[in-house]
C-alpha cells in the first residue's frame, strides 16, 4: 500500500514503464496493484521493505528500490518450470548494472553474484573465515503475483547507491548471517549524485541491459547466464557447495530446476535444495584441484 500517490511516471524503454513513489510500504506489495508486464514500481522509501525469507530489507532514501511486474509467457519462458532462471536473470544483470558503476575506479573490488539472489562485494584480502570478507550490495526477491506464479511473478531489487546499514545494525538483526554485512556504491569509493538521480539511471540501464541478456537466455537456457558467470563450462558441467560448509562438494552436469525450484544434477537421484546448495565458480574449485567433469 502506498503512503502517497504517484507523483512520477518513470522514463523507461519499452516494454517497461511504471511510476515513481516517495514512500511506501513495500514495493512488492505495490506491484500487485499494478500487474501488467514490464510494469515498475520505484520507491524512494519503504517503511516495511522485505528480502527473502521475511527478513527485513533496509531501505534507505537514495537507493535503488523497485519492483517489477513479469509474465514468463510475454518473456517467451513459458516453459519454465520455476521462477527461478528468472531471478537468476534479473540477478545478473543486476550485477553487470553495478560492475559498469565500479568500473570508474583505480581498482575496481571483485563482484560475486550468489545465485539465487545475492550480490556482494569481495575483499580479496581478507581470510575467507573473516565475516566482513563478503559485503551485500544488492538482493533480487521473488514472489508470485497470483496463485499461480506462470501468471504473473513480482521482481523486487535492491541496490544500496548511497548508503546501506552499518556493521553495529546488521550484527543486532535476529536474521544476521555470515556474510550479510553490507556495502554501498559509496562506500566502495563510486561518486554519486547527491540529488539522487542515480537510482533512476541505474534504473533505466537495468531495462536497456535486461532484453540483451533475456535473448541469451532464450536461446541458450539458463545455461547460457551460468556460464557467463563462469559457473558452468560449455558442456553445461558445474560445481555445487553446500552452503552450510558441512559436506563436500560435487561435480555434474546442469539439467534443469525441478518444479521447487531446486537444482538437477546428472548422477544425482535427488534434487538439490537451493536453500541447501549454490553453484560456484568453477575457476576458483580448479584453482583448488578440484575434479571437474569434462
Amino acid at each position: 500500500m502506498s503512503v502517497s500517490t504517484p507523483t512520477t511516471l518513470l522514463d523507461l524503454p519499452a516494454p517497461f514503464r511504471g511510476h515513481f513513489i516517495p514512500v511506501t510500504t513495500s514495493t512488492m506489495d505495490e506491484s500487485k496493484n499494478h500487474s501488467g508486464h514490464g510494469y515498475a514500481v520505484m520507491a524512494g522509501l519503504q517503511t516495511q521493505g522485505r528480502g527473502t525469507n521475511t527478513r527485513a530489507w533496509s531501505s534507505i532514501e537514495g537507493n535503488l528500490l523497485v519492483t517489477f511486474a513479469m509474465h514468463p509467457d510475454k518473456l517467451g519462458l513459458e516453459g519454465l518450470a520455476h521462477w527461478r532462471p528468472l531471478e537468476l536473470l534479473c540477478g545478473y544483470v543486476l550485477s553487470q548494472v553495478a560492475t559498469q558503476e565500479l568500473s570508474c575506479l583505480p581498482n575496481p573490488p571483485l563482484l560475486e553474484f550468489r545465485p539465487r539472489n545475492d550480490l556482494f562485494v569481495i575483499n580479496p584480502a581478507l581470510d575467507d573465515n573473516d565475516s566482513k570478507k563478503a559485503r551485500k550490495l544488492a538482493g533480487v526477491l521473488v514472489e508470485p503475483l497470483q496463485s499461480d506464479w506462470r501468471q504473473g511473478v513480482a521482481v523486487g531489487m535492491g541496490l544500496n547507491i548511497t548508503s546501506c546499514p552499518d556493521d553495529a545494525s546488521m550484527m543486532e538483526q535476529v536474521t544476521y548471517k555470515k556474510g550479510y554485512f553490507a556495502t554501498s556504491l559509496t562506500a566502495q569509493g563510486v561518486v554519486t549524485d547527491p540529488e539522487l538521480g542515480d537510482r533512476f539511471r541505474l534504473l533505466r540501464e537495468f531495462c536497456e541491459l535486461f532484453p540483451i541478456e533475456l535473448a541469451a537466455m532464450q536461446v541458450g537456457g539458463v545455461a547460457a547466464i551460468w556460464q557467463k558467470m563462469g559457473l558452468m563450462d560449455d558442456a553445461g558441467n558445474t560445481v555445487f557447495a553446500p552452503r552450510s560448509g558441512q559436506a563436500d562438494p560435487i561435480a555434474g552436469r546442469f539439467t534443469g530446476y525441478d518444479g521447487d525450484g531446486d537444482f538437477r544434477l546428472s548422477g544425482h537421484a535427488a534434487s538439490l535444495r537451493t536453500a541447501d546448495w549454490r553453484p560456484v565458480a568453477l575457476r576458483y574449485w580448479e584453482s583448488l584441484g578440484f575434479s571437474i567433469l569434462r
